[in-house]
């Protein structure tokens, strides 16, 4: 049997390859290159970051009173949805404790299907 003249690795040419590594292994190009991939992830509502949600404060919430008590809320990085992200006082009192003295709580956006994590401290 002839060997193959043409090896392709994991469906990628070699071409492929050779592009990626000189693009990754450069330090300027791989800078460009990362900052890209995040915008495109979190216009896909993903992260980078490793944990799986991409993390807020709920200093980055606008506070509001409503007839219910205070309001946090905050335009949807994904859809850009206008105050699509909403925490009410009872949701954070449900926070998990993150080890360190504050909370963390998971909210979703009321207009697309992205979570976040919102950071918190009792106040």
């Amino acid at each position: 049997m002839d060997k193959p003249t043409h090896y392709v690795v994991l469906g990628a040419s070699v071409d492929a390859l050779r592009t990626a590594y000189a693009v990754l292994s450069d330090p300027d190009k791989r800078a460009i290159y990362d900052a890209q991939l995040a915008v495109n992830a979190q216009h896909a509502g993903l992260s980078v970051s490793g944990a799986g949600l991409d993390e807020y404060t709920l200093a980055e919430f606008r506070c509001h009173d409503d007839a219910g008590g205070p309001v946090w809320s905050r335009d949807c990085p994904r859809c850009s949805g206008a105050q699509t992200m909403i925490l009410r006082e009872e949701d954070l009192e449900e926070g998990t404790p993150d080890g360190c003295g504050g909370y963390r709580i998971v909210v979703s956006c009321q207009t697309c299907s992205l979570w976040i994590t919102v950071c918190y401290e009792e106040e």
